[in-house]
């Protein structure tokens, strides 16, 4: 049990103490908070990070998780997806609308009527 959880936990908090002791003015980080920013002042325990031109967040300087490196982090753009105008068969077109062919009926009996006691009577 040891080696399977006891180790691996000392080892990500010892990784977290060096990468917290290694912070320097200018690295751009992100918080446990999912918050991007660029460091501006270090305290012993209080970190500024510049998160937009202006705006700048006072925050544990151990709430810092990791630096972000030259490369943007990896999010989904409106680039990134798949639109109706891009699918060339009739299959993909059932596989991103998630529904298969599927007619209305006008008939109003399958849906079934509301309880009796819909809630407090009023007087």
């Amino acid at each position: 049990m040891y080696m399977l959880v006891i180790r691996p936990q000392q080892r990500r908090v010892r990784d977290h103490a060096a990468l917290v002791s290694s912070l320097r003015y200018g690295d751009e980080v992100v918080t446990a908070g999912g918050i991007f920013g660029t460091i501006t002042s270090l305290g012993d325990d209080i970190v500024s990070l510049e998160v937009a031109p202006g705006v700048s967040l006072k925050v544990l300087r151990s709430s810092v998780t990791r630096t972000v490196g030259d490369e943007p982090p990896d999010i989904e753009t409106i680039d990134d997806i798949e639109t109706i105008d891009d699918i060339e068969s009739p299959d993909d077109i059932e596989r991103i609308e998630g529904t298969t062919d599927v007619t209305e009926t006008s008939d109003s009996s399958s849906v079934p009527p509301p309880p009796d006691d819909a809630g407090p009577e009023t007087h």
